[in-house]
């Protein structure tokens, strides 16, 4: 099954993802939190390398953090299993293993579009409290925003939260060394693999892209963390609305 099939998607690329994804702006954490109960506690799946976790954590939320690729949870499980307020699971979006109604708050981070939307759907009013809500969350790049590109996200959180959702959005720009911007587009599942014949002529399309738009040795990238959620996300869905 197809969304089976996604989990598999980023094997080889933790490394990279680790190494070069954005984090999520600080102004949207200090949002998310705001919008929360002081002792909310917090579900990430499709944690990857625990990007979003480690944020939240540090704020003192607990934490459920599911992962459903190995390697990016051995990632995961390194740099976050001394964490007491961590509890890290390797699992899928669709099976999560979380009690019942023992979170207040569900995030997807880069992931809700890789998930099967309506499993999902049922896990999230399974594992949610009555008046729990689910974050979607995208640090997606300025251009692709303005241009309407990359619409996977879009279509993901239309269909999920079905068109009834609040947006809002937060500069986050970062700067890349030579290294993170090689990693950074190695990370994603398009880029070919050391093993593709293509890999090397990525990499040389890559060098000449930086060698061109570096500014004293670093490359801008103009990301935006968007957050797309619905505060009355049981509600909406138990009544069919």
């Amino acid at each position: 099954m197809c969304w089976i099939m996604n989990e598999q998607l980023f094997t080889g690329k933790a490394e990279y993802y680790e190494k070069s994804r954005p984090m999520v702006a600080k102004d949207a954490i200090d949002y998310l939190c705001s919008i929360v109960p002081p002792d909310a506690v917090f579900a990430d799946i499709g944690a990857g390398t625990g990007k979003f976790t480690s944020l939240i954590a540090e704020r003192g939320y607990f934490v459920y953090a599911v992962e459903p690729n190995e390697a990016m949870y051995s990632v995961l499980y390194d740099k976050l299993k001394k964490i007491s307020n961590v509890n890290i699971i390797f699992s899928s979006a669709e099976n999560t293993k979380i009690p019942s109604h023992s979170v207040d708050a569900v995030v997807a981070v880069t992931a809700l579009h890789w998930f099967n939307l309506d499993m999902f759907r049922a896990e999230c009013l399974r594992i949610l409290k009555p008046n729990g809500l689910v974050i979607a969350i995208y640090n997606s790049r300025r251009e692709e925003l303005r241009n309407n590109i990359g619409n996977s996200s879009k279509n993901a959180t239309q269909i999920f939260f079905n068109a009834k959702y609040q947006i809002v959005e937060f500069p986050n720009t970062k700067y890349y060394s030579y290294d993170e911007f090689v990693a950074y587009h190695l990370s994603h599942t398009t880029a070919p693999k050391p093993e593709d014949d293509a890999y090397k002529q990525y990499l040389k399309e890559l060098d000449l892209t930086f060698k061109k738009y570096n500014i004293a040795g670093r490359y801008r990238f103009d990301f935006v963390s968007v957050l797309y959620f619905d505060r009355e996300f049981v509600s909406n869905n138990l009544s069919g609305n």
